[in-house]
């Protein structure tokens, strides 16, 4: 756990990148996936093709009272208006108007859960346990054996992002510089 609290401190987009360099698949990316309301966070998943909503601000308002951190939904919400006043993170496929009451039913919990979307045709495999980091920027999977070279790797090349980045801003030329600190 006291990876994930250091891992924070760097956006998705450094994670990410960090997992490229390790293997994991998309880098933990799960595309699609987007940011409705301002660690351990609850995932969801919904089958393809649903319309109704399988969350609500009924279950934010529970989870954030149990502790949770988040929640990520591979699949459709309801009640923005509800988590804006919440200020619970929840990061969504889409909305729907309609409640889950009679079009879904909860078919497992702490179960390893297939991600896929159009662009990430090969599945992501979310395990109870896997660290989420999410952000502006996206929702990322972290398994926790990755966490600790992850952290390295994303420390290492935050320190190389900000070299560059202060390069930058001091007129050095694009090129030459990411030759000079990336390599």
């Amino acid at each position: 756990m006291e990876q994930l609290n250091e891992l924070k401190q760097f956006s998705s987009c450094d994670v990410a990148d960090a997992l490229v360099n390790l293997g994991v698949h998309y880098g933990g990316y799960l595309h699609g996936l987007r940011m409705f309301s301002p660690c351990q966070a609850v995932f969801v998943s919904q089958p393809r093709g649903y319309y109704a909503a399988c969350w609500g601000g009924l279950m934010s308002t529970r989870s954030k009272r149990l502790g949770a951190q988040g929640v990520v939904i591979d699949g459709n919400f309801r009640d923005i208006l509800e988590h804006k006043e919440l200020e619970f993170p929840l990061f969504a496929r889409a909305t729907a108007a309609g409640g889950s009451a009679s079009f879904t039913r909860c078919a497992g919990i702490n179960v390893p859960v297939h991600f896929t979307s159009a662009e990430q045709v090969r599945p992501l495999i979310i395990h109870p346990g896997d660290y989420v980091l999410a952000d502006a920027d996206g929702v990322v999977i972290i398994p926790p054996a990755y966490a600790a070279q992850c952290l390295e790797l994303v420390k290492t090349r935050y320190e190389i992002d900000q070299k560059t980045l202060s390069a930058l801003q001091s007129g050095e030329p694009m090129g030459p510089t990411i030759a000079r600190l990336r390599n």
